[in-house]
């Protein structure tokens, strides 16, 4: 990847708002002590949490709400996660399932990073640049305009008469035209704004845990890049407003819900069955992936394709084909 863009350090760190009262997140000890009004050291803390868990714990934590209280106990996941998470994904967390919360950690530490990897940075230039000058490569040839579905590449890969592979990151489903009915998918609305303030709010992203606030969080974008100087008064906002996808909106995350789970295993089988076609990113796999993890599947993607091309050309050879 660092043969299209260079990278600087970015350490991304969040806060989320709550009975405006603003937190750092993930949750950490200084969240812990700040909402609680106390100055605990990890261990402490670790009893604390260990405590309000074990007296709300229910079932076997089969589902997004239980699996948060039973980690970090129920006046944490009242006031940080169940308002937000429903927001977010339209739904009672009650029916998203408990992997959905394994992408936020709890620190017993101060560390308010969001995210664990030992590097950590953003596109010097940005991420459109860097996806164009990948573009560019002679290798390259691009269509815009174009139908997929409505395309001869549909009717070759059904007949098979195409023999190079085929990478679909389009929605699953509609892959296969809704055959075992619609999956459960989010979208976005976007509210731009321009503030005459040369910082709005300190810090890039800013969530909002309480529902009665209809947007999930706010974005300034200057704060992505804090070893730039900005010389002006004003700052560009973005308030992002979560709803289920309609027929027409743009899809951005499967929610994976419940109610989708044998519909979701029907269509996976059904893309395992397909010779030369392969199905990557968060819409084509329905998984709800960070971007350095979709970069990370996307090259194991190219992986798998090399190796199956390889041992066709081997079996071709071996059959005088």
């Amino acid at each position: 990847m660092t043969g299209f863009t260079d990278f600087f350090p970015y350490e991304h760190r969040a806060f989320t708002r709550h009975r405006g009262v603003t937190y750092p997140l993930p949750i950490n000890l200084q969240t812990i002590n700040q909402f609680f009004g106390m100055s605990l050291s990890p261990e402490q803390a670790r009893k604390l949490i260990e405590n309000q868990a074990a007296s709300s714990r229910t079932g076997s934590a089969g589902n997004l709400r239980d699996r948060a209280i039973a980690e970090i106990g129920e006046p944490l996941y009242e006031a940080f996660i169940e308002g937000y998470t429903a927001k977010k994904w339209q739904m009672d967390p009650k029916r998203l399932p408990a992997s959905t919360i394994s992408r936020l950690p709890v620190r017993l530490t101060f560390d308010s990073r969001y995210f664990n990897d030992v590097h950590q940075g953003l596109p010097a230039s940005d991420y459109a640049s860097w996806l164009q000058r990948i573009a560019s490569h002679p290798f390259i040839d691009i269509s815009l305009g174009t139908d997929f579905f409505r395309s001869s590449l549909r009717t070759h890969i059904a007949d098979r008469s195409l023999n190079v592979p085929v990478v679909y990151t389009g929605p699953l489903d509609k892959y296969f035209d809704f055959e075992l009915g619609q999956l459960g998918w989010r979208t976005l609305d976007f509210e731009f704004q321009r503030v005459a303030q040369p910082d709005f709010q300190g810090t890039a992203v800013m969530n909002e845990a309480d529902i009665d606030v209809p947007y999930t969080r706010t974005i300034e974008f200057r704060h992505f890049r804090p070893d730039h100087e900005v010389p002006v008064a004003e700052s560009i906002i973005d308030r992002e407003f979560s709803r289920s996808a309609e027929q027409g909106d743009e899809p951005y995350y499967p929610i994976n819900s419940a109610d989708d789970r044998d519909r979701l295993s029907g269509y996976r089988a059904r893309a395992e069955s397909l010779q030369d076609v392969y199905f990557g990113g968060r819409l084509g796999t329905c998984k709800y992936l960070d971007m350095h993890m979709a970069i990370a599947s996307a090259l194991t993607l190219v992986e798998r394709i090399a190796n199956d091309r390889s041992w066709v050309a081997v079996a071709n050879e071996e059959a005088g084909v």
